[in-house]
C-alpha cells in the first residue's frame, strides 16, 4: 500500500520553505521537494534580515520530525484517488549519502581533479550540511573503453603526481595493464575532446607510465581471498586476453578457475601475435604471473580439440566452461598460387617467428593486408633479414585498419606500402614464389560494412617480384577437430552466444575472437568479463541470466569545450634510433618521465567534471560516499500539492488538489514570500489532519554517585591528529564522577555513533559528556546547527529519549581543533579545560525548561473587513472559538457568512484598553453610547481593569491571541507589567513577519504590503498565529532574552547593539528609564548580554552567575 505523506511542496524556494515549515508546526506531514542539489540562496537584492530568514527556515526544515527533505528530486506521473493524490517521485543519485556524512571533510582532500573555475567536483553544501560530487554524462574516453576503464580517473591522479593511485584505480578495471599500456588501439583517445583544441591525451601512454612506476615500487595485483575448496568449479580453454580476464574475475569472486592452455605458454596471441619490440616478454609473463597468483590453476600442453574432451570436463566436476579459443587460424586468398612454398599465413609466420623459426633467405617480401598484423608481420620481416618489404593493400592508407602510429613506424623502418591494389593470382619459379600478379583499385561508393568499397580497374594488370608472401587478410576459430560438437556456430565460423554470453548448450560459454572473429586485446578482454560476469551471476543466483547492463543514472550534460584554451601539442613519447631498433627485438617506445606525465596528463579537459578515481570513496571511512548508486523513484500518496517551484510542469490534476504559490508581482521581496508560502499552508490545512506523533517518554537514568561517560568525537579522525585525543582518554578517567572515557570515531554518525548508547547500558552511567561539534543540550536547532549536530541530538534526545539534563555538549572542533597549530598541545589544553567546564555544568544538571501552557481557546479578531474575515476563517481550522469585534456597521451578508463558519461577531463596540499577554489577554470594548466616569482625572489606560467590571457600558473578552484586522487598530493602548504604550507603540513587525513585537498579537492588515491581496494577508496572519498558538512545542530556535529591572541602570548600551531592534529603553510607570527587550524581535543572539555592563540581561535559567561559574570552572 502506497504510504500517505500529507502535503507535498514542490520547489524549495523561500516560499516553499515557509509552506513547509508552517504546516509541519501544525502538525502535519510534509514532503519536500527540489529539483536542486541543495536548497538555494534568496534571490538578489535581500536585505541582510530576509537573508538571516532564509537560513532560519533551511535550520528549522533539517530539524523538523515532520518534514522529509529530497534534494535532486522532481515529481513525475500524477494519479488520483480517493485518498488524494499518486506521485511518483525521481531523485537523481546521491553519491554522498546525508545520512551517513559527518562533514569531516576528508574527502575534499582526497580529490585530484581542478576546474577551470578554481573548484573541485566535490565540494560543501549548506542546506543539507554535508558535501556534495557534480557528475556529468561518463567522460567519452571512458564510454569507449571496451572494459569501462577510467582514463578520466587515472590521467587526473597522474596530473597530481600521485602515481600509485592512478596504478590502483588502473588495476580496479584491467588486469594487464602494462601489456595494455603497449598494445591496445585506444580508442578512448579517438573519443577524446581535447583534439577538438589540438591533440588527444596520450592515456595510453599514461597508463603504461603508471604501470611502470608501480612495477619499479613492486607493486602488483592485489590478491583476492584463497578460493573456497568447495567454490564452483571454472574450466577455461585458451590462455589469451579473454581467457585470462575472466580467470581473473572468477577467482576474485572465489570460484575455482583452472585455465587449459594447448601450447607450452600461456597468453596466446600474447606471445606468439605481438612482436616483442612492442611487447616485451617479461611483461606478458609477470601480469599472466600475477593472474595465476590468485589462485588459478593453470594446465599447459593441454589441447581440447574434440567435444569428448569437453564431456571429460564436464565429468571432473567442472559447473561451467569457458571457450576463449581465439581465431588463430589464417584465411586462405583462394587464389591461384597460393600453395607455393615461401608463402605463409601471417599468425602461423609470426608463431613461428617468436619460437626461433625465422625462414631461410625471405628476400623481398610482400605483406598482404592493412591491420595491425600485417603491419606487426612487416616489421618482424624487417627485423629478420628481409632485402625488402612491401605491404600491399587494397583500399588508401586513410583506409587502413592498423594504428595509424604503427604505420607510421613502420615505414621509418624501411617498410614500402602500395595502396589500391589486390593480388590476383601467385607465380612461381618451380615450387617456390617468383613474383605476384596484381591489379589496381579505385574506390566507389560504400561496401556493407560502411566503408568504401574498392573496385578493380579495367586492364590494370602488373607484376612485383616477390621471394616471400605473407598472407594477413584475417582468421577465423579452429575447429576442424570437431571441438565444436553441437555447439551452434554462426556463418562464418564463429561462435553463436546470448547476451550472457552462453552458447545454446547449458553450461557452455564462449568469448573473445572465437565468438567475434579477429579483434583487439582490449576487445577480447571485454568479452571475457562479460562471459565471466554472467557465470558468477548464473551460479550466485540460482541459474538467472544477468541482470541488464547499465542501471538508469541521470546526469548533467558535459560543459562546452573552453573557447580560447591556449593550444597545446600532445608530448610525444620517446622512441629509439631507427638505425638501432631495426636491428634487434628490444622494445622500440619508451615511457614518459614524470615531469613529461604530469605535463600530459594536464592537458585533460576533466570532462565529466568528477573523475570517478573512487578516491573521495576510499578516504571515507564511514561509507557515506558510494559511486555506484543509481536514480530512485518512490509513489507515494498525499493530500495536496503546493507548487512553489513554477518552472516545474505538473500533469493535469484536479486544481483542488494543487496549490501554486502567488508571487505578488515581478519584485519579490523577503516579507512578501513569507506571506505568499504561510497563505499556501492555510490553502493546503483544510480538510486535513494532524499526523500521529509518538510520545516521548524521557529515560530516568537515576541519581546517587555521579557516573559520568567522556565520549571525544574524533570527527571521522580528523581532529585525532597523532593520537592527541587518545592521549587525553587517562587524564580524563581521573577526574572525579567519570567511570568511562573513550574517543569515537564519530558521534553523529548513525551507526559509529550508537557506541555511546552502548557504554550508557553496559556501564550503568547517570550522565554524559559529549565532546564534539554540537554546543548545546538545548533540544532545538539555532541559525548555528548543522545536520550532523541536529543528527546527534535527534538520536539522544528524540530516538533515545534521553533526558536533555543528562546529557552535556562541548564544542571542540570549531572552538579549539581548528586549526591545528605547531604539535597541537595547546589546543588540547583548551579541550582539557572545555571539558571540565562541561562536567561542571553536566554536575549542575542544567537546562532548558519548557513552560507548558494551557491550550488556546479563543482567537479575537479586531476588524470584519476582508483581510479580518479571511484571518477568521483560517483561525477557525484549529481554534475551538473565533471571535470578532468591528467599530462599524456590518452588512447582513458577512454576518451570515461568519455564522456559517461558526465565527462570533460582537458589534458594534470600541475596543479601549488591551491587557495580559499571549494566552491570556483580555480587551476591553465600550459598548454603545456608554460613558465612564474619569476618576480623579486618570485616563482610561491609566484605570485598574477592575474598574470596568462596575460599569455595563463596558464588556470584557478574553482571548489567547489577537489578530488585528485594521491599521486603525494599532492605538489601542497596551498595558503589561510595568510597560505601557499604545499598541502602535510595540506594532513593529516581528522576524516572523506578521507577529508584532507583543507576542500574541498579529497584524493581518499591512499597509506597505503591496501587491497582495487582502484575502492573502488574512490567511498568512493566520497561519503565523496557528503557529504560535498551536506549533509551540516546536520551539523556534531562538532563546529570547529578558530584563531584571532592578539591576538595569538605563545606560543604553543594549539598544545600541541590538541588530534587530528588539532591545529599547523605556520610561516605567515608577518613571524610570528602564531596558526593554521585545520577545517577538528577539533572535537570542547574545549580543546585549556581552554588553551589558551590571549583568541584569540573561536569557532563561543561564543567569550571569551561572556563566561565571562555568568560566571558572575552565579556568581551572
Amino acid at each position: 500500500m502506497t504510504s500517505n505523506k500529507g502535503t507535498l511542496v514542490v520547489g524549495a524556494t523561500p516560499q516553499g520553505l515557509q509552506a513547509a515549515l508552517t504546516l509541519a508546526r501544525l502538525g502535519r506531514k510534509v514532503t519536500l521537494i527540489d529539483r536542486n542539489i541543495e536548497i538555494a540562496s534568496p534571490p538578489g537584492g535581500w536585505s541582510d534580515k530576509g537573508k538571516r530568514w532564509n537560513h532560519y527556515l533551511r535550520t528549522q526544515i533539517s530539524y523538523h520530525p515532520l518534514i522529509e527533505l529530497f534534494t535532486e528530486t522532481e515529481a513525475g506521473s500524477i494519479k488520483e484517488n480517493r485518498k488524494g493524490v499518486e506521485v511518483e517521485l525521481s531523485q537523481r543519485p546521491r553519491w554522498v549519502l546525508p545520512d551517513l556524512c559527518v562533514d569531516c571533510q576528508k574527502c575534499l582532500s582526497s580529490c585530484p581533479v581542478d576546474l577551470s573555475n578554481g573548484r573541485k567536483p566535490i565540494f560543501e553544501l549548506i542546506t543539507p550540511t554535508t558535501i556534495a560530487i557534480d557528475k556529468r554524462e561518463t567522460a567519452p574516453c571512458r564510454l569507449a573503453c571496451p572494459i569501462d576503464m577510467n582514463p578520466q580517473g587515472y590521467v587526473a591522479l597522474i596530473g597530481q603526481g600521485r602515481f600509485d593511485e592512478a596504478y590502483e584505480l588502473i588495476l580496479d578495471k584491467n588486469p594487464l595493464p602494462g601489456i595494455c599500456g603497449r598494445v591496445c588501439h585506444h580508442p578512448c583517445e579517438t573519443a577524446c575532446r581535447r583534439q577538438e583544441t589540438d591533440d588527444p591525451v596520450a592515456i595510453c601512454a599514461l597508463k603504461r607510465f603508471a604501470t611502470d612506476e608501480a612495477k619499479k615500487k613492486g607493486k602488483k595485483l592485489k590478491n583476492a581471498d584463497v578460493p573456497s575448496p568447495k567454490g564452483p568449479r571454472i574450466a577455461i580453454i585458451g590462455s589469451g586476453p579473454a581467457g585470462l580476464t575472466a580467470a581473473h574475475d572468477l577467482a576474485k569472486a572465489g570460484f575455482r578457475t583452472t585455465l587449459i592452455e594447448a601450447e607450452d605458454k600461456p597468453g596466446g596471441l600474447l606471445w606468439h601475435g605481438i612482436a616483442p619490440y612492442r611487447l616485451p616478454r617479461e611483461i606478458v609473463e609477470e601480469e599472466i604471473g600475477q593472474i595465476l597468483a590468485l589462485g588459478v590453476d593453470l594446465r599447459l600442453n593441454s589441447p581440447v580439440r574434440a567435444w569428448e574432451d569437453i564431456e571429460r570436463l564436464k565429468a571432473e566436476g567442472f559447473r561451467a566452461i569457458l571457450l576463449a579459443t581465439g581465431a588463430s587460424r589464417d584465411l586462405r586468398m583462394n587464389i591461384k598460387g597460393e600453395d607455393l612454398e615461401k608463402i605463409y599465413g601471417c599468425v602461423s609466420f609470426l608463431k613461428g617467428l617468436w619460437r626461433g623459426k625465422t625462414p631461410e633467405s625471405m628476400g623481398r617480401v610482400a605483406v598482404i593486408g592493412g591491420g595491425n598484423a600485417a603491419v606487426e608481420a612487416a616489421r618482424a620481416s624487417i627485423r629478420s633479414g628481409a632485402a625488402s618489404v612491401t605491404i600491399v593493400y587494397r583500399r588508401s592508407r586513410k583506409e587502413m585498419p592498423a594504428d595509424p602510429h604503427e604505420v607510421e613506424q613502420a615505414l621509418e623502418e624501411g617498410v614500402k606500402l602500395r595502396c589500391l591494389t589486390v593480388p590476383v593470382e601467385f607465380e612461381g619459379k618451380g615450387n617456390r614464389l617468383a613474383r605476384i600478379k596484381c591489379i589496381k583499385m579505385k574506390l566507389e561508393g560504400m561496401d556493407a560494412s560502411g566503408r568504401p568499397k574498392p573496385v578493380p580497374i579495367d586492364e590494370s594488370e602488373f607484376h612485383m617480384n616477390a621471394d616471400t608472401a605473407i598472407i594477413s587478410v584475417g582468421q577465423e576459430p579452429d575447429f576442424s577437430y570437431g571441438m565444436a560438437g553441437d555447439i551452434k556456430l554462426k556463418r562464418r565460423g564463429t561462435i553463436e552466444v546470448a547476451t550472457n554470453g552462453e552458447t545454446n548448450i547449458a553450461g557452455i560459454y564462449a568469448s573473445g575472437d572465437a565468438t567475434s572473429g579477429p579483434s583487439t586485446v582490449v576487445e577480447a578482454m571485454a568479452s571475457g568479463r562479460r562471459a565471466a560476469q554472467s557465470i558468477i551471476y548464473a551460479l550466485k543466483s540460482a541459474g538467472r541470466n544477468a541482470p541488464d547492463e547499465g542501471a538508469v543514472v541521470s546526469r548533467k550534460e558535459y560543459d562546452p569545450v573552453p573557447k580560447g584554451i591556449p593550444k597545446q601539442r600532445r608530448s610525444p613519447v620517446p622512441h629509439r634510433e631507427i638505425s638501432a631498433r631495426v636491428k634487434d627485438n628490444d622494445e622500440v617506445i619508451g615511457p614518459f618521465s614524470g615531469k613529461e606525465a604530469m605535463k600530459e596528463a594536464s592537458r585533460c579537459l576533466q570532462c565529466g567534471v568528477c573523475s570517478e578515481c573512487l578516491r573521495c570513496e576510499i578516504s571515507c571511512d564511514l561509507g557515506a560516499i558510494r559511486h555506484d548508486r543509481i536514480s530512485t523513484r518512490w509513489s507515494f500518496n498525499f493530500d495536496r500539492i503546493i507548487v512553489s517551484d513554477h518552472t516545474q510542469t505538473l500533469p493535469e490534476v484536479d486544481p483542488s488538489r494543487v496549490i501554486r504559490i502567488e508571487s505578488y508581482g515581478k519584485t519579490g521581496s523577503w516579507t512578501k514570500a513569507i506571506i505568499a508560502g504561510r497563505t499556501a499552508a492555510m490553502k493546503a490545512l483544510s480538510n486535513t489532519s494532524p499526523a500521529k506523533v509518538q510520545p516521548i517518554f524521557r529515560r530516568d537514568l537515576g541519581d546517587g554517585d555521579l557516573r559520568i561517560g567522556i565520549f571525544l568525537c574524533s570527527c571521522n579522525e580528523t581532529l585525532n591528529e597523532n593520537g592527541l585525543l587518545d592521549e587525553m582518554i587517562a587524564p580524563l578517567k581521573s577526574f572525579r564522577g567519570v567511570a568511562h572515557a573513550e574517543v569515537l570515531i564519530s558521534a553523529c554518525h548513525p551507526e559509529k555513533g550508537l557506541r555511546i548508547e552502548e557504554v550508557i547500558h553496559e556501564k550503568g552511567l547517570n550522565g554524559a559528556l559529549i565532546a564534539s561539534c554540537v554546543c548545546c543540550n538545548l533540544d532545538f536547532a539555532c541559525e548555528s546547527c548543522t545536520d550532523q549536530r541536529i543528527r546527534l541530538k535527534n538520536r539522544l534526545f528524540r530516538q533515545g529519549e534521553y533526558d536533555p539534563k543528562d546529557i552535556a555538549f562541548v564544542n571542540i572542533k570549531e572552538t579549539c581543533l581548528i586549526p591545528f597549530k605547531d604539535d597541537g598541545k595547546v589546543e588540547i589544553e583548551h579541550v582539557r579545560r572545555v571539558i571540565q567546564s562541561g562536567l561542571w555544568q553536566l554536575k549542575e544538571h542544567k537546562t532548558l525548561s519548557v513552560s507548558s501552557e494551557e491550550p488556546y481557546t479563543q482567537a479575537l479578531i479586531l476588524g470584519a473587513g476582508e483581510t479580518g474575515i479571511a484571518a477568521a476563517k483560517g483561525l477557525k481550522e484549529q481554534f475551538p472559538s473565533v471571535v470578532v469585534v468591528e467599530n462599524q456597521d456590518v452588512d447582513k451578508e458577512i454576518e451570515e457568512e461568519l455564522r456559517e463558519f461558526g465565527i462570533d461577531l460582537v458589534w458594534p463596540v470600541r475596543p479601549i484598553r488591551l491587557d495580559g499577554q499571549r494566552g491570556n489577554f483580555t480587551l476591553i470594548v465600550e459598548k454603545g453610547d456608554a460613558l465612564l466616569t474619569r476618576e480623579k482625572g486618570k485616563r482610561l489606560r491609566d484605570l485598574d481593569s477592575n474598574v470596568f467590571d462596575k460599569n455595563p457600558g463596558y464588556q470584557k473578552i478574553q482571548a489567547g491571541i489577537i489578530m488585528l484586522g485594521r491599521n486603525e487598530f494599532k492605538n489601542i493602548p497596551y498595558r503589561r507589567d510595568a510597560f505601557e504604550r499604545d499598541l502602535h507603540a510595540r506594532s513593529s513587525r516581528a522576524f516572523g513577519t506578521l507577529e508584532t513585537g507583543i507576542p500574541g498579537v498579529y497584524m493581518a492588515s499591512w499597509p506597505q504590503a503591496r501587491n497582495i491581496p487582502d484575502k492573502d494577508l488574512g490567511k498568512s496572519a493566520a497561519s503565523e498565529a496557528l503557529e504560535g498558538a498551536f506549533g509551540r512545542a516546536e520551539p523556534s530556535g531562538y532563546l529570547v532574552a529578558h530584563v531584571d529591572s532592578e539591576f538595569c541602570r538605563g545606560c543604553g548600551r543594549c539598544a545600541d547593539i541590538c541588530p534587530e531592534g528588539a532591545a529599547r529603553l523605556e520610561e516605567t510607570t515608577r518613571g524610570v528609564a528602564s531596558c526593554w527587550i521585545e520577545p517577538g524581535l528577539c533572535t537570542g543572539c547574545g549580543s546585549c548580554i556581552a554588553e551589558c555592563p551590571t549583568g541584569a540581561i540573561s536569557i532563561p535559567e543561564y543567569e550571569q552567575g551561572y556563566f561565571e561559574k562555568v568560566i571558572n570552572a575552565f579556568l581551572g
